[in-house]
């Protein structure tokens, strides 16, 4: 995924001395429907748990003809519904804001953001020990992994990366590191 290279300058404050050489991101958001999330199952089962209280208050009211005995299913399900667009539009917000960027000198990035805070990170190439992909089984279905960057101290993952994303920057960064 390629983005404006000012905006990603001006987003992860690059300094203008500084040439990228590559970008990735997160996957695009269609490949969220996919992936296991604990809050994303609540609600999809939450969702499909309704339909048959949805059937069963249709064929009341058609019996009945009584508005009244609709509402509260109405109001569930337009809940339900709110909730699960709503977590779609954090979701989009995240992956929108999640980048890592390898420059000549360094690899900067943006990984994990919330509303109200993000995890950036600022490794100088010589101190990054590797760079691995991890793949997982909906991965290789649906075309993403993992990207792990080891250093001596610490550890940081960007998950849901598009596979040829990866190993583009991977290349990159072994190349440039030579």
């Amino acid at each position: 995924m390629e983005f404006n290279p000012d905006k990603i300058a001006k987003f992860l404050n690059l300094s203008d001395n500084e040439i990228q050489i590559s970008s990735m991101a997160k996957s695009k958001i269609w490949k969220l429907f996919f992936c296991v999330h604990p809050i994303r199952i609540v609600l999809l089962v939450g969702s499909l748990a309704l339909i048959p209280l949805i059937i069963k208050t249709v064929s009341l009211f058609i019996s009945t003809k009584d508005i009244s005995s609709m509402i509260p299913i109405l109001i569930v399900c337009l809940l339900s519904l709110i909730l699960l667009v709503l977590w779609y539009l954090y979701e989009g917000y995240i992956i929108k804001r999640t980048m890592i960027v390898l420059t000549d000198k360094r690899v900067v990035g943006s990984l994990n953001p919330t509303l109200f805070t993000k995890d950036k990170i600022d490794f100088m190439i010589n101190k990054i020990e590797s760079i691995v992909e991890d793949e997982t089984i909906l991965g290789n279905i649906f075309n993403y992994c993992h990207v792990r960057i080891h250093t001596a101290g610490s550890s940081k993952t960007m998950k849901m990366v598009d596979k040829k994303t990866a190993s583009n920057f991977k290349n990159e960064f072994y190349g440039l590191s030579k």
